[in-house]
């Protein structure tokens, strides 16, 4: 996963998440709202599109050469073809779209974020982010044990906010929102138990640190806020998006 997270090609994302955080200082805890923020805020997520699909199409090379060549189809069937590419690659074609769907969707809710009153949006279009985490890390799981151990964590995060929460709206989204959140958690557990290596781990670190980024926001807007909690809500999320990336080409 170091390894992974540390190549050549990643640089110019760290680059990108670099060059936003000093630019719209997030030190402190009212970061420049423009257009120029929503787009530096976004561009990271857009390399990291344009990363992934690279990677992924290279792994997926074996598979579009199985059903190119001449009578492949003679061969094998369409969904042991498939397996196969499971077996060999961890990815299908589906599972590529969904993880550059999350994505493309993340940066357009990284662009409501830059603006405070288009929160609600933002918490809709990563909840939609959620949706197409789960049916993509859903392809390594099997077994889910030690996965169960994300339903006590959301209950003790969402209570936390319940405690300082009191509009019954807010509740509702908040606990909605935790259920997709921590549903990409569970898969992302779960992969790393069904199928451990530095795929799947490195899946399961990044939703952990979503999480984890998710939960400092609603402490900043509800709870507390402090001048360092801006950084540290971007670095996590934007390690997040890079290991969950990792994770899936």
């Amino acid at each position: 996963v170091v390894g992974r997270v540390a190549e050549p090609a990643v640089m110019p994302y760290y680059l990108f998440a670099l060059t936003y955080m000093v630019v719209y200082s997030p030190f402190s805890p009212h970061p420049a709202e423009s257009a120029i923020a929503a787009l530096l805020k976004t561009v990271p997520l857009w390399y990291l599109t344009i990363y992934t699909y690279r990677r992924r199409a290279e792994k997926l090379k074996p598979l579009r050469a199985l059903k190119t060549s001449p009578g492949s189809a003679d061969l094998l069937s369409k969904e042991e073809a498939t397996r196969i590419s499971v077996q060999k690659t961890g990815f299908t074609i589906r599972s590529l779209g969904y993880f550059i769907a999350s994505l493309l969707v993340s940066s357009l809710g990284d662009i409501c974020l830059v603006y405070k009153h288009l929160f609600m949006p933002g918490i809709f279009c990563f909840s939609i982010v959620h949706v197409f985490n789960v049916l993509s890390l859903r392809r390594h799981y099997a077994t889910s044990c030690k996965a169960w151990l994300s339903v006590p964590l959301c209950l003790l995060l969402y209570s936390v906010v319940l405690s300082v929460l009191s509009d019954t709206v807010f509740l509702i989204i908040v606990f909605l929102y935790a259920v997709l959140i921590h549903s990409m958690l569970f898969f992302a557990i779960a992969g790393y138990e069904s199928c451990p290596c530095p795929s799947t781990l490195s899946s399961m670190l990044g939703a952990s640190l979503f999480v984890l980024s998710d939960f400092l926001i609603a402490c900043d807007k509800w709870w507390l806020q402090t001048p360092y909690c801006q950084l540290s809500i971007l670095l996590a999320y934007y390690m997040a998006q890079l290991l969950l990336a990792v994770g899936d080409c």
